[in-house]
């Protein structure tokens, strides 16, 4: 592990250090801070007691300078060590003389006393005090919120806001509902519905509360035997883009950023939103403009993809004749993010800066550019370049908040299986001109009581072989492909990361415990993250995912460090790495 120290011994190199760098570091401190390793409410549990009544695990990190007082459990007997008035080094030798116990096994430590090897014995300590505040519910809870999860880099931003939050705007910018949908409008801009009613009318009506939830969310909802929620959780998304599309940027991120910084446990989020190039609704091709009707004439099928090399420069002819079109998009969407730059209120006394994108804020949140794959495949090329386009131009920026594109949607929709390897195709194309924009694919979401057999095969291996992805969502049916020792090759060799979201693969696809691969990529050293994939939707947290992810795989202590860091590590910020995979 590299000390803290060594990365800031000269302040104007630190100023160069990249943002990446900064995470890392604000994450070590996290880490190391004192009264993160332990919950508060073991301090009157005399299980997690010293001889001097200091609850146990709570020693300051001498990486950061502070007191020399190491206090540890005595071979599990119940007696504790205190040692003020010795140096670090000193105690690190004693404390090598002695035998730990932990629930597993019993061993030496036989290493020399540097900073390496006592940060290295007091991750052993944390990992037994997890032991025994598991054996208690709350205890075990305190323990999860107290720990560090480094960012989730898994939202989509429309579903991650809470439905109350989403309420309460639709109330303060007086719109209107639809009973039966739960659709969102103006008065003026619907005449539709022949029967509407305020959005206020909710606060006092219990019931439509309890309609608005089960439109809205997925949270307390029953699991039918062997089938997912997977039509319930997409359609959950027309209620949220109906008050949505009157929303700024600012008006969506606030709650969340005000949510994780509450916490105090999460430095990073990663959010995708959509940017529609919307293509002109009408059959009659008179009514098109004259580009749009030339990219659309002969427009290539899917079949066209298979093996031909020359679809490029059809490709490159296509996105030539909208260049111009694809111009203006890229602008607007950049325009609807520069009107959220300047923080609100309530997020400045919260340790905000001005900026709500400073890499200064409690949590620092970036963008991604969601593209449906659902979309046929004139609309999702538009749509990709937008995306490529969009991050590109800000990754020329000095602070970047777009950084890349996330491919979404429901992977089982015919029209998806059937483009998938154009799709794949396509992306590839754009990584080629855009190598700095960060790739994320959802890919494996898939079941057998979803998709045949033939679908799920192959499903993870060939995204990364066609769409060279730095970031894989979901990924479940590892079972399906072919050679899963190759895959797990391919994943290690091409540094790709598997964002894991546990509960929603639960409510979407029915996996859970040994059904779900997560502790088989673990145990293969793949590079993995924890994350909740819409935290409004699923009803679920970061918290929540860290806790079922221990209940369900027993995680150890260094498990929990390695996830937290892989959300920094594999997080589309550029920077250097300062811990290398499997050594922190």
């Amino acid at each position: 592990m590299i000390g803290r120290k060594s990365l800031i011994t000269k302040k104007d190199e630190m100023n160069r250090l990249s943002s990446k760098v900064k995470l890392f570091l604000d994450l070590y401190d996290l880490l190391y801070k004192e009264n993160t390793m332990l919950p508060s409410v073991t301090s009157n549990d005399s299980r997690y007691l010293t001889a001097d009544n200091t609850p146990l695990g709570r020693t300051p990190s001498p990486i950061r300078g502070q007191s020399t007082r190491i206090v540890v459990q005595d071979g599990g007997r119940g007696q504790c060590l205190t040692t003020p008035s010795l140096s670090p080094e000193n105690v690190f030798r004693k404390l090598s003389d002695e035998t730990l116990s932990t629930p597993t096994n019993h061993k030496k430590i036989n290493a020399s006393p540097t900073i390496e090897n006592l940060e290295l014995f007091r991750e052993k300590k944390v990992d037994e005090d997890l032991r025994l505040v598991s054996q208690k519910v709350v205890d075990l809870q305190v323990f999860i919120n107290h720990l560090p999860k480094g960012g989730d880099t898994h939202c989509h931003l429309t579903g991650t806001v809470e439905i109350k939050e989403y309420l309460e705007f639709a109330v303060k910018d007086d719109l209107y509902f639809e009973e039966e949908t739960f659709t969102f409008f103006r008065k003026k801009d619907e005449n539709q519905y022949k029967s509407c009613q305020s959005a206020s009318v909710i606060y006092d009506n219990i019931h439509l509360q309890t309609r608005l939830k089960e439109k809205a969310t997925l949270r307390g909802r029953e699991h039918p035997e062997n089938k997912s929620l997977a039509n319930e959780f997409f359609k959950t998304f027309s209620v949220f883009e109906s008050i949505e599309r009157y929303m700024g940027l600012t008006d969506l991120l606030t709650p969340l950023l005000i949510a994780y910084s509450s916490q105090k446990d999460t430095l990073y989020v990663e959010v995708s939103k959509g940017c529609e190039f919307n293509l002109p609704n009408t059959k009659s091709e008179n009514e098109l403009e004259a580009d749009i009707k030339l990219y659309l004439r002969n427009f290539p099928e899917s079949d066209f993809f298979a093996d031909k090399v020359e679809f490029k420069e059809t490709l490159l002819t296509k996105l030539k004749i909208m260049n111009q079109m694809l111009s203006k998009k890229v602008k607007k969407y950049i325009d609807y993010i520069n009107a959220a730059e300047q923080t609100p209120e309530c997020l400045l006394k919260l340790g905000f800066q001005s900026s709500l994108f400073s890499l200064d804020n409690p949590v620092v949140v970036r963008l991604n550019v969601d593209i449906n794959r659902e979309l046929p495949l004139p609309e999702f090329f538009l749509d990709l370049a937008l995306g490529f386009m969009i991050a590109d131009q800000e990754l020329r920026s000095k602070n970047p908040r777009v950084l890349g594109i996330v491919i979404s949607g429901i992977e089982h929709n015919f029209r998806s299986l059937k483009n998938k390897k154009a799709q794949h195709k396509m992306i590839s194309f754009f990584a080629q001109i855009y190598p700095e924009v960060g790739i994320s694919l959802h890919a494996g979401e898939l079941t057998e009581s979803l998709v045949a057999e033939i679908d799920m095969k192959n499903a993870i291996s060939s995204a990364i072989k066609e769409a060279s992805p730095k970031r894989i969502g979901h990924a479940v049916c590892l079972k399906h492909e072919e050679d899963v020792d190759k895959v797990v090759r391919k994943l290690l060799k091409n540094n790709i990361c598997i964002e894991t979201c546990l509960s929603s693969n639960e409510n979407t696809l029915s996996i859970t415990n040994g059904h779900h691969p997560f502790k088989e990529y673990l145990s293969r050293n793949v590079a993995v993250t924890l994350n909740t994939d819409d935290a409004g939707v699923n009803g679920t947290s970061i918290r929540a995912e860290f806790l079922k992810a221990f209940e369900r795989y027993n995680l150890s202590y260094f498990d929990f460090k390695n996830l937290a860091r892989n959300q920094i590590r594999y997080c589309f910020l550029k920077g250097d790495e300062i811990y290398k995979p499997g050594s922190y």
